[in-house]
């Protein structure tokens, strides 16, 4: 069955990539909420292919909404993570996969079709994979040399709250960059290219995936409160282990 859904990922991706060298027309969901009819699309095409093989599962999607079913499963669908890149021909997006049962994900996928990069794990294995390899978070430890990614972009209020409850980090780390793809950015975590993701307008259909993916690699998830992660909630703080203390200082400040 893993196999299968890699194969519709792919697919999936496939459109994508096709749509992002041709361009795609974008409307606002709400202010500074762009959509695409790619992720319209995508959506559509990933959840009829998915109910052709889990016929009694439900489904939540990231423009569909929730459509229930009977099975006690349900996939999180979220068909373009990074939709401002892709509409911005910045190719670091991503199709992202969540599979959910009696409350806790068993499987994550995530798919950037431009760099051909497919992450994946699942509750059974607790391990993580690229492209079929096993994956781990970095050894880092020591916030001077910690690479950190925000999840904002260009909004002044999303940046001033980030500096003020963050502002140890934004000073003390190496490198610190603000980022709008939370599967994608989780999942490079959990690869070891960056040390810690910190989000806390993250959805649960773009953080659920590949926090299973984190977790799966040897890394720590959070709620952004700081409390036991929980997939439902929207934002994430995902690191490494080496991290967590550094991260952990926040609930004194």
């Amino acid at each position: 069955m893993k196999e299968q859904i890699e194969t519709i990922l792919r697919e999936a991706g496939k459109i994508l990539a096709d749509r992002f060298q041709q361009g795609d027309d974008v409307s606002e969901k709400e202010r500074f909420h762009l959509v695409t009819n790619s992720d319209r699309e995508v959506e559509r095409f990933l959840v009829d292919r998915l109910r052709s093989l889990f016929p009694a599962d439900g489904f939540v999607g990231e423009e569909g909404g929730e459509s229930p079913g009977d099975s006690g499963a349900r996939w999180l669908v979220d068909p373009l993570d990074g939709t401002t890149d892709f509409v911005m021909g910045k190719p670091y997006f991503a199709v992202s996969l969540a599979r959910e049962e009696q409350g806790q994900i068993v499987a994550g996928y995530v798919y950037n079709p431009i760099s051909n990069e497919l992450y994946s794990s699942t509750q059974d294995a607790r391990a993580s994979y690229l492209n079929g390899k096993p994956i781990s978070v970095s050894r880092t430890s020591d916030l001077r040399e910690a690479l950190v990614v925000f999840g904002f972009s260009a909004r002044m209020e999303r940046i001033r709250r980030y500096y003020e409850e963050w502002q140890w980090i934004f000073e003390g780390c190496r490198k610190g960059v603000g980022w709008t793809t939370p599967a994608l950015t989780l999942c490079n975590v959990a690869r070891g290219r960056i040390d810690a993701f910190i989000d806390f307008g993250a959805s649960s259909v773009g953080h659920a995936a590949a926090s299973l993916i984190l977790r799966n690699a040897g890394g720590v998830v959070l709620s952004y409160d700081l409390a036991e992660y929980n997939h439902c909630t929207e934002g994430v703080i995902g690191c490494t282990p080496g991290l967590l203390e550094e991260i952990m200082r926040k609930k004194t400040r």
